[in-house]
């Protein structure tokens, strides 16, 4: 789902460059001389009897972004459950894009024009423009629904693309193979934290949305080399950035799904099958992540490198 403007910019990509090797024959690797391991957005924690993985996961990627780092695909092997934040594949369902459209669509006699000011307006009829969208189609939408529609275009024409996401990727494969799905929520509530938004917060997005569309592409490039390279305090940097203003927003579409998933997480650590558990990367980095609700918990979790 990409209805909020820092979950659309909530992607990673673009590989830790490698080293260069010498030419003359390498001398005897010192501790000064070992190259520091490759990190990836991957973190590893143990049960008494299974290994819980936490992927963070891109929504929208490009396709070159594939093949997919040797340890991720181990991790993805190596488990028997796959645990994803929603089934994707219900996405493609009629009846949802008739829900989203009931609950993101002004009742009769409402529209951008006569909700929104004059000022606001003006811009979104510009952005349209540059996107190729048409303002007949996005007069009726709330300013939410707006700007999510204005934020995928622009990924959308840059590459960027949910059938290319981490979790639309392993939910094919998962089903090809065989694995358990498991689903953190319903589709229902993740459309429900999108359009409960309040008419005024819905407005301030349309507006932020609009004013970043030209760096878009910019932070969604860095934003994939800092998933990549599994720079957790880059991530964290860039992913938060964006919600700096809206700590309720935040707070109900972060923080306190973080802390209903912790114990989802738990009984999965308490169980004896392999897991990996695939959720949106700003959920794993950070203060009040899932991360460091584990460990405030006592278990032990460590981010996934190898050496070269």
């Amino acid at each position: 789902m990409h209805l909020r403007r820092f979950a659309i910019l909530s992607l990673a990509a673009s590989l830790l460059a490698a080293l260069t090797a010498t030419a003359a024959p390498p001398a005897p690797a010192t501790k000064a001389q070992q190259a520091p391991p490759t990190r990836y957005s991957l973190w590893s924690v143990k049960g008494a009897h299974n290994t819980v993985y936490l992927m963070g996961s891109v929504h929208v990627l490009k396709a070159d972004s594939y093949p997919l780092a040797p340890a991720l695909e181990k991790a993805y092997a190596a488990s028997k459950i796959l645990v994803l934040e929603i089934d994707a594949d219900s996405l493609n369902l009629p009846e949802v894009g008739e829900q989203m459209l009931s609950r993101g669509i002004y009742p009769d006699g409402q529209t951008l024009r006569t909700a929104l000011p004059e000022s606001l307006y003006v811009l979104v009829r510009q952005a349209a423009t540059e996107a190729g969208l048409r303002m007949e189609m996005l007069d009726p939408m709330k300013p939410g629904l707006c700007a999510a529609l204005l934020s995928s275009t622009k990924l959308g024409s840059a590459g960027y693309k949910p059938e290319y996401g981490l979790d639309t990727h392993f939910l094919a494969r998962a089903r090809k193979d065989g694995k358990t799905l498991m689903f953190l929520e319903t589709l229902d509530f993740q459309i429900s934290l999108f359009t409960g938004l309040s008419p005024a917060l819905q407005e301030e997005l349309l507006a932020q949305t609009i004013l970043d569309l030209d760096q878009v592409e910019t932070e969604a490039a860095a934003l994939v080399a800092a998933w990549k390279q599994g720079d957790a305090a880059k991530l964290d940097s860039l992913l938060k950035e964006s919600l700096d203003d809206f700590p309720d927003l935040a707070q109900v579409l972060l923080y306190d799904r973080n802390a209903r998933w912790v114990p989802r997480i738990e009984a999965l650590l308490a169980a004896d099958k392999d897991c990996l558990v695939i959720v949106g990367a700003a959920h794993l980095v950070g203060a009040g992540s899932v991360v460091e609700r584990l460990e405030a918990k006592g278990y032990k979790v460590e981010q996934v490198t190898t050496r070269r």
